[in-house]
């Protein structure tokens, strides 16, 4: 499974190496500060504020095609709209945590970030 794809980058910057590289080290910094963000809200165990949180983190990985994250977060955000079991969430988002470093270290080597 690939776990990222750059054509929406590549296609928004016209090619452009260097805004590419730019976006990607953007997202290498703002992730974990918005992971930390998510499990401060899990661990308030609100629902309607996790819900606002894992929306607005959704088009950072949309942006750079990580589709297999995507999925998981938007199941997270269908559960904490629907005031679904955080147990699941935790599962969930346990995943999505494991999936974003995986992702952050592989862009960091194949970039040189």
């Amino acid at each position: 499974m690939m776990e990222y794809n750059l054509d929406y980058l590549k296609e928004i910057s016209g090619g452009d190496p260097e805004f590419i590289k730019d976006m990607l080290g953007e997202f290498i910094s703002k992730t974990p500060e918005t992971i930390a963000e998510v499990e401060e809200t899990i661990v308030k165990k609100s629902h309607e504020e996790l819900y606002k949180v894992i929306h607005r983190f959704i088009p950072t990985f949309d942006f750079i095609g990580a589709s297999h994250i995507i999925s998981n977060l938007r199941n997270i955000e269908t559960l904490s709209k629907t005031k679904g079991s955080f147990e699941e969430i935790v599962v969930i988002f346990d995943k999505v945590k494991e999936q974003s470093t995986n992702l952050i270290a592989t862009l960091k080597k194949e970039f040189a970030l």
